[in-house]
Formats: C-alpha cells, structure tokens, sequence
C-alpha cells in the first residue's frame, strides 16, 4: 500500500521523464509504469467485485462522485484528443476505486499512517537524489535553479512535502501524541526545506493550514457547537482571504523570488477563460484540451513561452475540460464534502484532521490543477474524503448516544 501511494504521488517518474525545461508535445511512454498502475487499480476491482453489496452501498452514498465520473467519460466523445482522454479516464476511474478501497479497508488513523509513511519514504529518496544524481534532481526553468528531486516538477515536490506534514501531524493528532516532539521537529523542517528549494507556493499554503489547524482545534475545545459553526465559516474565509492576498502581493512575491502575477498564471487564467467560453456548456471533453501545439491548445501554447499543460487552477480546468454542467457538478461535490466535515467537526475535536485536508485539497486547487490529473494523490485525498466523512457520519447515526466516543475511536 505504501509503495502504491509512492507512485500515485508521481514517485520516480522525474528519474526518467525529460526536465519541464524540455518542451515536447508527447511525453515518452514507460509501459512499466502503465503495468504498476494497472496492478495498483486492479486489487481493488477484484475486492469490490467480491463484495458487489458493500460497492452497491458505496455507490448509493458517493452519487455526486459517480455523476463527476461519468460526466468524465461522456466528454471523451466530443473530445479532440479521444484516445489520451479515454487512457485518462481509465486511470481516473481506477484511482476513484482505489480510493474507495483505501477509504473503506482502514481507518482514518491508519491512513494518515500510510500516507506519512509513503511520504518518509519519498523525502529518503529525494534527499538519496540529490546526494548521488544532482544532474536529476535540480533542474533550471530560465528564471531560477529549482529542486525536483524523485518527481517530475519542483511544484509537484511542493505537495508531498505538504501532505508529509499535513498526514504526521494529523496522525500524531489522532493517536493522542505530541506533534512538537524533537523528531516531528526535524521532519517538518526536513519538509519544509525541501519546499523552499523548490521554490513552490505551497509553503505558503501549508503555514496557512497550520495555523488554521490550531485553530479549529481551539475553536471545537473552547466553543459550543452554535457558535462554532460560525467561527469556523469566519477562518475558512479569513485563510482564502489571506491566501489570495499574500499570492497578490508585489513585495511578497518577488521576495520569494517569483515574478508579480502569479508568475503569469493571471494572464493564463484569462486566456483559459477566454477559450473555454468558446465551449461553456459542455468544454473540450476531459483531459481534451491541453494538446500542445495541436489544437485546442495551440492559440494559449503560442501566447506563453512556458507552454503551460494545465490551466494551474482546478476549477478552470474543470470548466475547460467539462464545461459548465461538469464544473458545478465538482464544485457541488466540494461543498458537500465540505459540508460532512463540518458536521463531524461539532461531534470530536479529532475530526479537525478532515476539515485541514478539505482545506488542503481547496487551496491547492487555487493555483494548480491536480485535483483530476490521472495517477494523483491529489483526487485519492478528494475521493478518500468523500468516502471517508460519508463513512463516520454513517456510523454516528447508527449509535447517536455515543457518537461522539465511537468517533474519536473511529478516526
């Protein structure tokens, strides 16, 4: 399990595709990584398969899941690109039911613990990379020497350092351990260098996740459930608010040496917005849009010397690829995700874990498009949520005298 995590994260892959500097239309294929995803996405077809009641359930409890799937697969007929957005779809189908699987087979505690651990294991290679491969591991994008390490691009370095601190301080936080011990010191730190070497902005996310964490955590302590509700909606806004602002910010960004604009994903946005009104309603199909310098793609390929493969924010890439009628059904899902955690949150204090990933998943999705992209740990965090909060909020229904005790065991 943890070396399947590993690879959904896009472990290894930067040791063997060319560096983001290399601007090529197709991507070369490794049929060995084609044969692990496919091994990793067939255990748990086989277990459903196994248990067609426990699926039908599933089914039953994730419809909005199900519609965005599907939603996915209808827009494969009117794409340009047909094949790449059906082999897209395919790995999107498969990662949703192994996240299920993930979702049902442990508990959240247990999770956490997997994900840390698959994230211990990739900070072992990262910094093995850049001891015995440097040519591999840094990479230079014309603005600044970045580090990529095991992964493909320094962003996606970015996000596993987020998610290894995110997954132990979660995990420490659900066993009833001190998070500040001199080792989860050293490991944050560890993280968080890796972060600020690879010049990403997901640093800046994680320190506004952190502090929101504590503060849930004092929040669900300290306040009654009527006026935690509001606290909380109250955070979540003041977060986004200070997130956007501090991306904004001239004197912020240029002092971590990026360039003002979001480093032209302000002018990308535009542009993407520009092409997808062209298809508002149903958009370009999934994963049917970003084809280089062949169409749709050419105009936004041609306008940008970076050559962009992905609209760097989650819900315009939703519109671009499934329009409208896909973006809402997405953006629902999300807020009734949102919703479940909220729910949970006023039952135990330890349920702060899922409103912080819900938080994750939505600021990362600001400023880049993961959330969908095939073989990523971004939609298996998305999907174990889902199924996840769905799951405790089953179970405390099933024993409301004591959902607040079976739910601190539960997580």
């Amino acid at each position: 399990m943890v070396a399947a995590i590993v690879l959904l994260m896009s472990g290894f892959k930067g040791l063997f595709v060319p560096p983001p500097t290399e601007i090529i239309q197709e991507q070369p294929v490794y049929p060995g990584f084609r044969i692990a995803y496919a091994l990793i996405y067939s255990y748990p077809a086989i277990y459903f398969l196994q248990r067609l009641g426990s699926l039908w359930r599933l089914l039953l409890e994730q419809k909005l899941l199900v519609l965005f799937v599907v939603w996915c697969g209808v827009s494969i007929a009117w794409s340009a690109i047909p094949g790449i957005s059906f082999r897209k779809f395919a790995a999107l189908s498969g990662l949703a039911l192994f996240a299920a699987y993930f979702s049902t087979r442990f508990d959240y505690r247990q999770q956490l613990l997997l994900i840390h651990r698959a994230c211990l294991l990739c900070l072992a290679f990262v910094v093995l990379t850049i001891l015995a491969l440097p040519q591999l591991a840094w990479y230079n994008d014309g603005r600044f020497i970045a580090l990529k390490g095991i992964f493909d691009h320094k962003n996606i370095l970015g996000c596993f350092a987020s998610i290894g601190i995110l997954s132990y301080m979660g995990f420490r936080r659900c066993s009833g351990l001190p998070i500040f011990s001199p080792w989860g010191v050293s490991l944050v730190g560890s993280y968080l260098t890796l972060i600020i070497f690879a010049h990403a902005i997901t640093a800046l996310l994680v320190l506004i996740l952190l502090a929101s964490a504590l503060l849930l955590a004092a929040l669900a302590k300290w306040f009654g459930p009527t006026h935690r509700t509001r606290a909380i909606a109250l955070i979540i806004f003041c977060a986004v608010a200070l997130l956007v602002g501090a991306m904004a910010s001239d004197a912020v960004l240029e002092n971590v040496g990026r360039e003002k604009g979001l480093t032209g994903r302000t002018a990308l946005w535009s542009a993407c917005i520009d092409m997808g009104l062209r298809h508002p309603l149903i958009g370009y199909g999934f994963n049917g849009f970003w084809n280089g310098f062949g169409e749709p793609s050419r105009t936004i390929w041609l306008a940008f010397p970076w050559h962009p493969n992905h609209a760097h924010n989650g819900p315009l890439d939703w519109f671009l690829q499934l329009g409208a009628i896909g973006t809402v059904v997405a953006l629902v899902w999300m807020w009734v995700i949102l919703s479940r955690c909220r729910r949970l949150l006023t039952t135990s204090p330890l349920h702060v874990c899922l409103m912080v990933q819900w938080m994750f998943i939505a600021f990362t999705s600001l400023t880049e498009s993961l959330v969908t992209a095939a073989n990523t740990l971004m939609f298996l965090l998305l999907v174990q949520l889902s199924v996840m909060s769905s799951r405790l909020l089953r179970n405390q229904a099933l024993a409301p005298g004591i959902a607040g005790n079976s739910a601190d065991r539960t997580i």
